[in-house]
């Protein structure tokens, strides 16, 4: 591997030499921040070069995500499921697997661990594994040999307004973790952090960065897994993004177990997350973005790079969070840069996060915004950043004892990433349903923002508006989610519905509403890279409406397999027939998105039915099969 000198010159040295090409501490080019010092010699297209080794996924069959759910295994074509947190319905938590003879098991889960002994006769294993302690490796002081580190005794200043590392003449002001974690409503789900579910399983995350997370801290020491074996040469840039996400996972989650994923070693995801231990259910990409090209670069384009990390969550089933990119207020203020995205925040099977500040509630003017070439918005979400930690800060010296002092202050959306992957796998960690399914936790968070962000002042087709919160995710006595996804054959699981002569394929099924009672409903489907990539667009395009029908009647139905000895071991069910002129409202964004959202406020107590239907399906890879999920928060 060829060797890069990265030497350090003094702020009035960068002053001297404005012709040459700079870049800091976090690889910004040209900086114009005033920060100790920034390194030369070490650009993007240097950086690329190590980084195009091997950048394809390994390849896999077109069905292969159906066959990690079990579709192609026990003669079963189909599955659907259900998690109701509402808790009136006798309907509770159910898995319905279709065989093309019709259904071939229809059962009812009270607990998560009669959910796993059920769901894993049909699909890939959801286990509660733990990993040996042989397995971790404690993260170093340093990746780099080019450098010595110690930690400073005197790190942090009570003034925690500091110069932005994204946004050129502004400053940032820092809050603890505690004061974030209360603005995200940590204390209204205490009955999950300081109860029975202190003890949930853990749940394994794989950080994909360009270097391996380093200790960020003296008191910031923590171990993960890592995926590659391999020697570098590290730049201080990578670690310190790639220490940062770490660190915050670490420190924001009580369930994460760290996987480390090195890009410029090994490009290739984890390719067999079902066999590690603990299991990989979610992947966070932060990695350092930049803006003069190269995979990892800011685009206005669906990438290579996007392209691959689509078709590993359409094959792997793996929950995949990434940052949005810090390119909101890019120094030349030009059309073409500002506000683009991260590469791998395209994606749009993945979840990609915007960044707000926890003191004003607005998004931070650097947090990037633009939508895809494909015409979705993006962000999705969006979570807290600017978080600081009572540590020790940490001092690089080199070998001609030019030093930068890296302080314990997390920014960027890279941060407001790390966080919500904290927040998920919690999640995850709750209740197994949730695992292998990125499209029904996509529709969960679509739905958990309950404080809006303040400014609006990108583009108005931006795609998050509110900020998630505990509450919303993990539910409480006025947050309750009810959640469903359909796998599978899209003619087994959908019926056919005429309008106007035009026959289209409709999911529709029922839910209790109370009245006066918010509800938030979401979908969110997963779609081949490949075929967005070919057709510069999403394969599918689904639409959602939903109906008063308060006056369906109801009936019970059996438990098939299970001689019911109580009601309570039976489903009541509800009649899905209404009238199209009961539309309280729909959600159609022709086409663009993976998904579509709605807001309605109940007029009365009863049921309401909602209809998903197959507007258009085009494409190869996913012609005819469905992968999409749903979420309904009630807010009462």
């Amino acid at each position: 591997m060829k060797k890069f000198i990265i030497a350090a010159v003094s702020t009035a040295s960068v002053c001297m030499c404005a012709a040459a090409t700079h870049y800091d501490i976090l690889g910004r080019k040209n900086s114009q921040m005033e920060s100790p010092m920034v390194y030369k010699n070490v650009g993007p297209k240097q950086a690329d070069e190590q980084q195009n080794v091997n950048r394809s996924i390994i390849a896999t069959k077109s069905n292969h995500a159906l066959a990690r759910q079990g579709i192609n295994g026990n003669n079963v074509v189909a599955i659907e499921g259900v998690q109701d947190d509402l808790i009136r319905s006798d309907l509770h938590n159910q898995i319905v697997a279709y065989t093309p003879s019709g259904i071939v098991r229809r059962v009812r889960q009270l607990a998560p661990e009669e959910y796993i002994s059920i769901a894993n006769s049909y699909f890939t294993q959801v286990q509660d594994r733990e990993a040996s302690s042989s397995s971790y490796t404690s993260a170093k002081r340093t990746n780099s040999p080019d450098y010595t580190v110690t930690f400073p005794i005197n790190s942090m200043s009570s003034d925690h307004t500091q110069a932005s590392p994204y946004e050129y003449g502004a400053t940032t002001t820092y809050s603890t973790l505690s004061y974030v974690q209360n603005r995200s409503k940590k204390g209204a789900v205490s009955w999950y952090f300081n109860g029975d579910a202190y003890d949930s399983p853990d749940i394994g995350v794989y950080i994909f960065n360009d270097d391996l997370p380093a200790k960020a801290s003296y008191n910031g020491d923590y171990s993960f897994i890592p995926l590659d074996d391999c020697a570098m040469n590290s730049v201080i840039g990578y670690e310190v993004i790639a220490s940062k996400t770490a660190h915050i996972l670490n420190r924001a989650s009580m369930h994460s177990k760290i996987f480390a994923h090195n890009a410029r070693c090994n490009t290739e995801y984890p390719s067999s997350p079902e066999l590690e231990s603990p299991q990989i259910y979610m992947g966070l990409h932060t990695r350092k973005a930049t803006i003069d090209g190269g995979n990892n670069s800011s685009t206005a384009v669906y990438s290579g790079t996007a392209k691959k990390l689509d078709n590993y969550i359409y094959n792997n089933h793996t929950v995949e969070i990434v940052g949005a990119g810090n390119f909101g207020t890019h120094p030349r203020k030009d059309a073409v840069q500002e506000g683009k995205l991260a590469a791998e925040a395209h994606a749009a099977n993945a979840i990609t996060v915007g960044a707000v500040n926890p003191l004003t509630k607005k998004y931070e003017n650097y947090s990037s915004w633009k939508n895809t070439a494909y015409g979705a918005k993006k962000p999705e979400v969006a979570n807290y950043t600017n978080i600081y930690f009572n540590e020790t800060a940490k001092k690089y010296t080199t070998s001609s004892s030019n030093t930068y002092i890296y302080q314990p202050y997390y920014d960027g959306t890279e941060t407001a990433a790390a966080y919500t992957a904290a927040m998920v796998s919690e999640l995850l960690s709750l209740e197994p349903f949730y695992r292998w399914h990125p499209e029904v936790v996509k529709a969960l968070l679509l739905t958990a923002g309950d404080e809006t962000i303040v400014n609006t002042n990108h583009d108005t087709d931006q795609g998050a508006s509110q900020i998630l919160s505990y509450r919303t995710i993990l539910g409480t006595n006025y947050y309750r989610n009810q959640s469903r996804y359909w796998i599978g054959d899209i003619n087994r699981l959908a019926t056919n519905k005429t309008t106007n002569g035009i026959t289209k394929k409709e999911i529709k099924f029922n839910v209790e509403v109370t009245a006066g009672a918010t509800y938030k409903a979401a979908i969110a489907w997963l779609s081949s890279g490949d075929d967005i990539a070919k057709y510069g667009r999403i394969p599918q395009d689904f639409d959602l409406y939903v109906y008063k029908n308060y006056n369906a009647t109801s009936y019970f139905e059996d438990a098939i397999g299970k001689k019911p000895s109580h009601i309570s071991d039976m489903y009541r069910l509800y009649t899905t027939n209404y009238n199209n002129d009961d539309l309280i409202t729909h959600a159609q964004n022709e086409g663009k998105n993976p998904y579509e959202v709605l807001q309605f406020t109940a007029d009365r107590t009863g049921i309401v039915t909602f209809s998903i239907i197959l507007y258009e399906d085009r494409g190869e890879t996913n012609k005819d099969k469905v992968i999409l999920g749903f979420n309904v928060l009630e807010i009462s």
